[in-house]
């Protein structure tokens, strides 16, 4: 269920209760609760395009999941079977506006300079793309290799804000 507020899209889950509970910690054996709503979320989205998965590969685990023309992605780690390995601090090697979508699963938290990467997803991004992105907030501090900081939604406010996003 979807609702227009201003220019925000908000994406209201499916209602909580013990049957979806216990539904999602049938499905949940080896991942979190939250992992697997957000791994359902991408199981509802199609992309009629290029998409680009920021900290992704083909061995992300939700890779299966994405259903898009074209799938590139960027990751400093290779054994994550990116499109491209990038070093930290380094632009993608992508033209400007060209995805409809960029995606960032659960990565932002281990970038130092996260701004830096906004920014470089501001650029690939077509001007009526979509961002999908989620970080965790209540977690345990979790290396890989490292983890800085657990984002608020004012923090993403500013921040999208100050690298162009409008909407």
């Amino acid at each position: 269920m979807t609702s227009q507020d201003g220019e925000h899209r908000i994406i209201y889950p499916e209602a909580p209760g013990w049957e979806r509970f216990l539904q999602l910690s049938q499905q949940t054996r080896y991942m979190s609760l939250t992992r697997a709503l957000q791994y359902e979320f991408l199981g509802e989205q199609t992309t009629a395009g290029k998409l680009l998965d920021v900290g992704g590969g083909d061995h992300a685990r939700y890779r299966h999941l994405l259903s898009c023309e074209i799938y590139h992605s960027v990751n400093i780690d290779p054994e994550a079977a990116p499109t491209w390995v990038v070093g930290v601090g380094q632009k993608f090697p992508c033209n400007n506006s060209a995805y409809d979508v960029v995606l960032s699963m659960n990565t932002f938290e281990h970038i130092y300079d996260v701004k830096f990467v906004i920014r470089e997803i501001a650029r690939v991004l077509k001007p009526d793309g979509r961002l999908h992105v989620a970080v965790p907030f209540l977690h345990p501090i979790h290396a890989h290799p490292d983890d800085f900081f657990r984002p608020t939604p004012s923090w993403f406010f500013h921040s999208l804000s100050d690298a162009g996003f409008t909407n």
